[in-house]
């Protein structure tokens, strides 16, 4: 999203650092899957094979590079009067309209509302995290992307929780 959002407004550097960070990701899937595409790892009843050796170190190490890179996205990206300039006050959604149309996700969180489906009715170990919903006031483009923004953020401690709180037996 970042990138084709950046992209549209002629900040390509922003698409070519989230492509590079993408394939990072895109990497540990592939370890972990064996798939680059399609990242089928979860089965009824549990998961396709085990972590291969030395997979938690490779992705705490990704985690770190990618909450140093924040500062790089938000210098460039978010903090850009560019595109600060063409998000806000740009396709906005009403509080009551988001509701009455049930919008979900970064627009419906874009307009201030605290939902979330793993907080609302939690699922897997969602419970068992300590994370905060992102919501931006507004309703706009910019409102929605700053929603976006945190949930990189809320999604690295999610991981890193998740690789503390692995049982280690099987790895």
């Amino acid at each position: 999203w970042m990138g084709g959002q950046s992209s549209s407004i002629g900040l390509g550097t922003i698409g070519q650092w989230s492509v590079h960070d993408r394939d990072l990701i895109l990497d540990l899937f592939e370890e972990l899957t064996g798939g680059r595409v399609y990242h089928m790892y979860i089965y009824p009843g549990g998961v396709r094979r085990e972590l291969p050796n030395g997979f938690l170190d490779k992705l705490s190490q990704l985690l770190d590079y990618l909450e140093s890179r924040l500062p790089l996205y938000d210098n460039v990206f978010f903090d850009n009067s560019s595109f600060k300039k063409r998000a806000m006050g740009v396709g906005i959604v009403d509080t009551n309209e988001a509701l009455r149309y049930g919008f979900v996700g970064q627009v419906l969180r874009g307009c201030g509302i605290k939902r979330d489906v793993r907080k609302d009715n939690p699922y897997l170990v969602y419970d068992k995290h300590d994370f905060e919903i992102p919501t931006f006031e507004g309703g706009d483009v910019y409102a929605r992307a700053m929603v976006r923004r945190s949930e990189i953020r809320e999604s690295i401690k999610i991981l890193r929780q998740v690789i503390t709180q692995m049982p280690q037996e099987g790895l």
